[in-house]
């Protein structure tokens, strides 16, 4: 039977590795909400910027374009 002190230790990797992994995934997507910021932020007319958002968004979820509307 494993001591206490090994599964405290074995615990606190698995802990970590989840920790990190969540964290990996949240910084994933802080990134694409950084993208299409950018893109509001740059884009004054409004056509053009849904056009460019549609394309932003398909860029991050891997496709040419997304269609809006």
């Amino acid at each position: 039977m494993p001591s206490p002190a090994s599964v405290h230790s074995n615990s606190n990797r698995v802990t970590n590795s989840v920790l990190q992994a969540e964290n990996q995934q949240l910084n994933d997507h802080l990134t694409a909400v950084h993208a299409v910021a950018q893109v509001v932020v740059n884009e004054p007319d409004l056509t053009a910027l849904v056009h460019r958002l549609s394309e932003k968004i398909g860029q991050i979820m891997g496709a040419d374009q997304v269609i809006i509307g």
